[in-house]
């Protein structure tokens, strides 16, 4: 098992490469001046992870008191003023307490990024039902002008036809009149 003065040159040695140093070029004096700092930072740090994880420790409940001050939960729920006592006293603990309050606001950023992420998807489903409506209406414009123009050329057929049974009926007229004078 490495030693602990070896784990902090280790950590030094990590910490001078983020800022362009190395370990070997740094002068003797300042290398003890490191050592020193880092043991000084390593056991704040350590101190710090110490009492961080203490304090995850402490949440209360209604189980928890109970089990502390010697009685059962049912003690604690049979008298309404030691019920509500140890209710409000939780939860002003909750309150204080920043690890409780980093789960909380944990909990609700994510239900935010879901809330968000529900957006995105309504977003994308609302702008593919937007391309599919517009590319329907452009089929839409295209059947109607196709058929604008089919009755177009309709029309235009049916005045022909009208005219040909007009020269029909002038022709007619004439062959009949042929007919008679003969």
């Amino acid at each position: 098992m490495e030693e602990y003065s070896d784990v902090i040159k280790k950590t030094i040695k990590k910490e001078l490469k983020k800022i362009g140093y190395t370990y070997d070029e740094v002068p003797t004096l300042q290398q003890e001046y490191l050592l020193k700092i880092e043991k000084h930072i390593s056991e704040r740090v350590l101190l710090t992870n110490q009492l961080s994880q203490d304090l995850k420790k402490q949440k209360f409940s209604s189980k928890s008191v109970a089990k502390n001050i010697g009685c059962s939960r049912t003690t604690l729920y049979n008298y309404n003023v030691i019920k509500e006592y140890v209710a409000l006293r939780i939860k002003e603990y909750a309150d204080i307490n920043l690890f409780s309050i980093i789960d909380s606001l944990k909990q609700e950023n994510m239900t935010l990024n879901n809330t968000i992420d529900n957006f995105l998807i309504k977003d994308i489903q609302y702008e593919e039902l937007k391309k599919e409506k517009d590319n329907y209406k452009d089929r839409y414009n295209l059947a109607q002008k196709a058929y604008e123009q089919e009755a177009q050329a309709k029309s235009e057929k049916i005045i022909q036809l009208r005219e040909k049974d007009r020269e029909i009926l002038k022709l007619k007229k004439e062959l009949e009149k042929v007919y008679q004078m003969n």
